[in-house]
């Protein structure tokens, strides 16, 4: 069996970076991995010796070209192979026409909650256009891949393939950690990328506003991306809060940031999984989240975590309040997440043979 991935995700090409690693993972259960990554110029790699990884150019309609004359070189060459593509949109067209023309298996991959929110949609304008691409491609998709009970339901009416659910693997037992709770402030966690739909600037902005009912506390912001600087500019200068907020950057090793957090907050307007909760949880950090991802399959209100309305600042600053003040809650949220997340998590050998299970059905 020969997958042809179609991915989006650029750190595929560093071989060191967790991306690559799941890459290799994917490489263990098949013959060959071709992975072509769109929108990224760069040689092509070789992660193993039967995975092999290809760039295209940067720019959008020639790296689409790029991406369709790469993939049928490689689709040419006698094999057994399907189509994996890691979006329902421009790859998942791309994805669907290169099925069609070597009549091969065809899976979309659905990492983001594009379906059951609004958020997503208003967000660009290319999004309202993208939305209709992503129904059309899903319909004629041999397979889809749901990375959660959420996703799986919002598309349930209109994918005429099977829809396998498969979270996402997360690897937290090689992590190492030495740092633990701190006595003297509390400690709020935000984990994720510095963009729009991680909903930083709200957090900020209700921290500035429980900070003179919880006096100690300290926000520390893990992640980097292209709204640091404003997101910066807002904390210091707006709300003179350089003595309060902490933006930590990219870390690639999170568990003493989870070891040490009193409260992790994940304020997001939508989310696919969430891999930053599940890694929180099996640190034993409280949760507080919006309802989005593994929110209602993992964490659930008021028994794992505090899951609040989408957006909702008023919601999200008392769950703050009420749960920094409540040590028991604290402690009964902590312990039903780690449950929680050990019950429903598979092992990466039970990963892999569902994915490998999924490509084999699309194969026959």
């Amino acid at each position: 069996m020969n997958v042809l991935m179609l991915s989006l995700d650029s750190s595929i090409l560093d071989k060191n970076s967790i991306s690559a690693g799941r890459m290799k993972n994917y490489g263990s259960i098949c013959d060959e991995l071709h992975i072509i990554v769109l929108g990224k110029s760069g040689k092509a790699e070789k992660l193993a010796d039967n995975i092999f990884v290809y760039s295209t150019s940067e720019k959008r309609m020639l790296a689409l070209i790029t991406l369709f004359f790469k993939a049928s070189k490689i689709l040419q060459k006698e094999k057994d192979w399907i189509i994996t593509c890691q979006d329902p949109f421009e790859t998942g067209l791309i994805g669907w026409l290169l099925a069609r023309k070597f009549k091969v298996g065809f899976e979309v991959q659905l990492h983001g909650d594009f379906y059951s929110n609004p958020y997503w949609k208003k967000e660009r304008l290319l999004n309202g256009f993208r939305f209709y691409l992503g129904k059309f491609v899903l319909k004629r998709a041999n397979s889809v891949r749901a990375v959660s009970e959420r996703i799986k339901k919002s598309i349930g009416g209109f994918a005429k393939g099977k829809i396998n659910k498969i979270p996402i693997y997360t690897e937290i037992k090689s992590f190492n950690y030495s740092a633990g709770k701190r006595k003297d402030y509390l400690t709020l966690l935000a984990v994720g990328n510095l963009v729009p739909v991680k909903n930083h600037k709200q957090l900020i902005g209700v921290f500035a506003e429980i900070k003179k009912e919880l006096q100690n506390a300290k926000l520390i912001i893990v992640g980097d991306g292209p709204l640091k600087k404003s997101l910066q500019l807002y904390s210091f200068t707006a709300l003179q809060l350089e003595k309060n907020i902490v933006f930590a950057g990219h870390r690639e090793n999170l568990a003493d940031y989870y070891n040490s957090a009193d409260i992790l907050i994940h304020p997001s307007l939508y989310e696919g999984w969430g891999r930053a909760l599940i890694e929180a949880a099996h640190f034993g950090a409280p949760i507080i989240m919006t309802d989005v991802g593994l929110a209602g399959e993992v964490i659930k209100n008021e028994e794992s975590g505090l899951v609040v309305p989408v957006n909702d600042k008023e919601a999200l600053k008392n769950a703050i309040i009420r749960l920094a003040k409540d040590k028991e809650l604290q402690k009964k949220l902590a312990q039903n997440a780690k449950k929680a997340v050990e019950e429903k998590m598979c092992t990466k050998e039970q990963y892999l043979e569902k994915i490998k299970e999924n490509w084999k059905a699309i194969l026959a």
